[in-house]
């Protein structure tokens, strides 16, 4: 078994209130009252955006002083501490970067480096992805966020599809692309329905679709979780 497939279904946080996993399980947000959620998420991060450094906000110029071949002490005293480290069964080691804008009810962006470290914690890899979070508000019809696919949709699409950038053509671009601790590319797009609407409590059905691709940018694994009504 892979590092990769080892890891696979293990949530690795990005914030306290956020849980994003390396493969199939994804639970994204799902707080009792979702709105309110996001209004003060939005307004904490308003609040606090003065005050995060560059690094913090993983500012692109922040971004090209790190690079391959760097030992972990060094990408340290540029970055400061990972939000997450995982180490798999290789002893290859990832740390990830992670910082959310957001604005009430509206869309947000999800900055993400992973950094793959050898097992002497020497920079192997790294990954910048910077990713769009769609959220439509409405009063009178379900609130709903990302774009959902049909099973039927994923099925047609990856049986054709070998190859990384042919993924995200046939998609879009992913919500998260980080790697694991194989070195491989983990995409990641994800969507989101409200169940009632007149309902006090906000509560979500979710889908995850998770595509891994190898070093070369093959397709190695694919999976989907969630609804699956013809969207598309």
């Amino acid at each position: 078994m892979s590092g990769a497939d080892a890891q696979a279904g293990t949530p690795f946080k990005i914030y306290s209130f956020f849980r994003l996993p390396s493969d199939a399980v994804f639970d994204f947000l799902n707080p009792t009252d979702m709105k309110s959620h996001l209004f003060l998420l939005a307004v904490l991060c308003s609040f606090l955006v003065g005050c995060l450094t560059p690094a913090e906000r993983l500012e692109p110029a922040i971004i090209a002083q790190v690079k391959v071949g760097q030992k972990r002490s060094e990408l340290e005293g540029v970055l400061g501490k990972p939000k997450e480290m995982e180490t798999g069964a290789n002893n290859q080691s990832v740390a990830t970067y992670s910082h959310l804008t957001a604005v009430p009810y509206d869309n947000g962006k999800l900055r993400m480096l992973s950094v793959l470290y050898s097992d002497e914690f020497v920079v192997l890899q790294l990954l910048f992805h910077e990713g769009d979070f769609k959220y439509n508000l409405s009063l009178f019809s379900p609130d709903h966020y990302g774009t959902p696919f049909s099973r039927e949709f994923v099925v047609n699409t990856m049986k054709s599809t070998r190859l990384e950038e042919e993924v995200v053509k046939a998609f879009g671009p992913p919500f998260i692309r980080r790697l694991n601790t194989d070195g491989e590319r983990v995409l990641i797009w994800i969507a989101g329905r409200e169940k009632f609407v007149f309902a006090p409590n906000k509560h979500f059905d979710t889908q995850t679709l998770v595509v891994i691709c190898d070093e070369t940018g093959f397709v190695r694994k694919h999976t989907m979780t969630g609804f699956d009504e013809a969207t598309k």
